[in-house]
């Protein structure tokens, strides 16, 4: 029994409504004490005349929400205090009466009206339509009726044609097909009124007052030129908070987004003459290509104050402009009005900023007009553009404070200098306003003020770029943190110079002191040396990758290091200064099959090692300092197996290790391995070498693991039998068995009754269908298709 107290009821019947024939009594006697009753939820299946008696007695009613009656008619006129209804929300419901219109009439107080009607509903519109006279067209008249009502919604009417709608705060239009018309009765007060306006799949809607009084400003290009807005325009919806309109193909929205200042959501995509647009006005803004129009068939695209009110955006923190095939420009005038910009993205956009800089952006004038532009601007990121030189260093210019750099797949730079210092203004600012006098359109200027500023520079592809001043100048960035130079070969050449007159000497390259990480990739010179301002580092992380032509890395300067990488070296043979990285604490060393031996006895912070494809490794001189290895991984080297057997008897890995990556099952059963007491992850990866299975000894030596929780075979494409004694294992919680096509089951004797998880990837179909009937215990079974 419901208590009189209880304020808010949902109600929620499933298959007991089909197959109890006891429930509407069993309901009816619970439902006896309703007056007080503030919210009613009903979900389900029931007759509308068994609740007829609770609105008859729920004088205090606030909140309905029916969903999928059995009834056909409706119950709402039994409603005893209907002024009292704030929130009304009729979905999946078949509760529509034919005087619908003359009921909600009554609802003095009604601020939510949702309203939504399965499409494969038996009851149609026709009695709505002839109350109205208005062929299929849908129109509440007697919304006007409710002075109260906020929000309206209608979802998955499907033959409704027309909406009329009031003023409100609340629009929401939701899966129309065949909406064509939505018209307001009062357009002045719903443009003050309305917050939140959300229209989605919405084909056949080409008429929105709302919108077509937005047409008639966006054709008045005095208006958002300069400075000058207009009045009228700042008026317009200017409490708009929320704005999203999707897959409305024919719909003619105005251009100028968004309307105020405080739009927390914006979301445009599918419409005619715009481009995909989604963020806010206060934080971040992704503009792409329309869904529906691709690039807005071939025309050439500008952004500028006649497409977005950028007045607007004056808050805006983070732009991001992404495979805009047909935009060519931005306006720099809108972009002065960008005052809190921090992050710009430019990604995919081929002929932005592809052509010479606009002459009015010359003169003195425009320089001062502008000076003040992205002067918030801390991350700059182009990717695959082609913004020419001359562009990007003028937006360089502006932005005054930058911490991060990020230049991707742009050949057309080919130099790279540093303003000069006497230079107020870069030469292609200050220069007369013919194309000859400009310099070569492949300059990139750095201003000097952001030569104490920028804390990241990234450029990668741009196979042209070379830097030209003098070689300290790059030293010269006194705030740089990260550095990645990667597919930059004429970069990385200009960069570097000799130590000393002889041709063969090593290559020196100057780094700033306070570079923290290094990248870099196609280096194409047989020596590399690092070295520092004022012989001081702050370098902790260091990758060399895709160098073929390096045969010597030094690094004795490098003495605070903790990560080292180096990767596809094929002629690297030997690398200096080990003895100087005593705090490394990651090393990978991947497919450099030139390299011989490496020297690791002052590497005791060591914890991670990896070491690939190193076909000619035959040393790891001083394996044995390396007292806090947690992670080992060895894999196609094998010239270091033999090596290993050698250590046998004088050496064993160090106790801490947790993690053993390995090719071949022989290391498991040298002594090296006696003490691995805390071992918790094996991983087996393309064993190769040996039979079919893993020979007695190698089984012994597995089973001596007795802190192995996770068990990885991978890619062991002769491999048919698994461990026989695998379920003796006591710690085991996760086995993988990936890419192993010729395991046809699991051992006879099972799994160790400890496993709590198997991963059963890319393997024999017998295999799969062992696995798919372990249900037992908390043991969970993953596997692919």
């Amino acid at each position: 029994e419901i208590s009189s107290t209880v304020l808010h009821l949902s109600i929620v019947t499933g298959r007991v409504y089909w197959y109890d024939e006891k429930f509407q009594e069993i309901l009816r006697n619970t439902l006896k004490k309703v007056k007080n009753l503030r919210s009613l939820v009903l979900i389900g299946q029931y007759d509308s005349q068994l609740f007829q008696q609770v609105f008859e007695k729920a004088h205090n009613l606030r909140l309905l929400q029916v969903s999928a009656t059995a009834g056909s008619h409706s119950f709402l006129c039994g409603l005893v205090n209907p002024t009292h209804l704030r929130y009304l929300n009729l979905q999946d419901a078949h509760v529509w009466p034919e005087d619908l219109p003359q009921v909600l009439s009554k609802f003095l107080h009604l601020q939510v009206l949702e309203v939504g009607l399965c499409h494969d509903t038996s009851f149609t519109l026709e009695r709505m339509v002839n109350l109205e006279d208005c062929g299929e067209r849908l129109i509440f008249p007697s919304l006007e009726r409710l002075p109260f009502l906020t929000t309206f919604k209608l979802s998955n009417l499907r033959k409704i044609r027309e909406v009329s709608v009031p003023s409100l705060q609340e629009l929401i239009l939701v899966e129309m097909p065949e909406l064509e018309r939505c018209t307001c009765t009062s357009l002045g007060d719903l443009n003050s009124s309305l917050r939140v306006l959300e229209i989605r799949s919405c084909p056949a809607l080409k008429v929105f007052d709302l919108f077509e009084k937005g047409h008639n400003f966006a054709e008045q290009p005095s208006l958002f030129e300069g400075h000058n807005y207009g009045t009228e325009w700042k008026l317009w919806l200017p409490g708009l908070r929320v704005l999203t309109v999707i897959n409305c193909p024919h719909l003619l929205m105005p251009c100028l987004l968004p309307h105020s200042t405080n739009v927390s959501r914006l979301h445009i995509d599918g419409v005619p003459t715009l481009l995909k647009m989604e963020g806010s006005s206060t934080e971040k803004l992704e503009i792409s290509p329309n869904s529906r129009s691709g690039e807005n068939s071939g025309e050439t695209l500008r952004l500028d104050g006649k497409i977005l009110s950028f007045h607007n955006w004056g808050d805006l923190k983070s732009l991001s402009i992404s495979f805009c095939g047909n935009l060519t420009s931005i306006s720099f005038r809108s972009l002065n009005q960008l005052f809190s910009l921090r992050d710009l993205r430019i990604v995919g956009c081929r002929k932005l900023f592809s052509s010479d800089v606009r002459p009015e952006l010359t003169d003195e004038y425009a320089i001062g007009a502008y000076r003040f532009g992205l002067r918030c601007l801390r991350s700059l990121y182009i990717s695959s553009s082609g913004i020419t030189g001359k562009w990007l260093s003028l937006m360089l210019q502006h932005a005054q404070i930058l911490k991060e750099l990020c230049l991707n797949d742009c050949p057309q730079f080919t130099q790279l200098q540093i303003e000069e210092e006497e230079n107020s203004q870069p030469n292609f600012i200050s220069a007369p306003e013919t194309s000859s006098s400009w310099g070569p359109d492949g300059l990139l200027c750095i201003p000097l003020n952001l030569t104490s500023s920028l804390e990241k520079i990234a450029i990668s592809r741009s196979p042209y770029l070379r830097f030209y001043g003098n070689k300290e100048d790059f030293a010269g960035f006194t705030s740089l943190q990260e550095l990645i130079i990667r597919c930059c070969p004429g970069l990385l050449s200009s960069l570097v110079h000799n130590d000393g007159n002889d041709v063969q000497a090593n290559r020196i390259w100057l780094l700033p002191q306070p570079l923290g990480q290094v990248v870099i990739s196609h280096y194409d010179h047989k020596t590399l040396s690092l070295c520092f301002m004022g012989n001081l580092t702050c370098l902790k992380k260091l990758e060399v990758l895709e160098s073929p032509g390096l045969e010597s890395l030094q690094l004795h300067s490098c003495t605070l290091l903790e990560d080292l990488r180096i990767r596809e070296c094929k002629q690297l043979a030997t690398v200096k200064g080990m003895q100087s990285l005593v705090n490394l604490m990651n090393l990978e060393v991947q497919e450099n099959p030139s390299l011989v031996s490496l020297q690791l006895h002052s590497c005791r912070s060591l914890e991670d090692l990896r070491i690939e494809k190193c076909e000619s490794l035959i040393a790891l001189e001083g394996l044995q300092s390396l007292v806090n290895l947690r992670n080992l991984a060895l894999l196609n080297s094998p010239g270091l197996p033999p090596y290993f057997e050698r250590l046998s008897g004088h050496y064993e890995l160090g106790p801490r290790l947790e993690s053993l990556h390995i090719d071949d099952l022989s290391l498991l059963t040298m002594s090296l391995c006696n003490g691995l007491t805390c071992l918790q992850c094996l991983r087996l990866e393309k064993l190769e070498q040996g039979g079919t299975r893993l020979t007695d000894e190698q089984e012994r030596a597995l089973l001596l693991l007795r802190s192995l929780q996770n068990l990885e075979f991978l890619d062991c494409f002769n491999l048919v039998h698994l461990p026989v004694r695998l379920h003796s294992l006591p710690s085991l919680k996760a086995l993988s068995i990936v890419c192993c096509d010729d395991i046809p089951r699991l051992p006879k004797k099972g799994l160790p009754s400890s496993l709590e998880r198997l991963v059963i990837y890319d393997c024999s179909t017998e295999l799969k269908e062992q696995c798919e009937s372990l249900t037992r215990g908390k043991l969970r079974v993953v596997m692919n298709d």
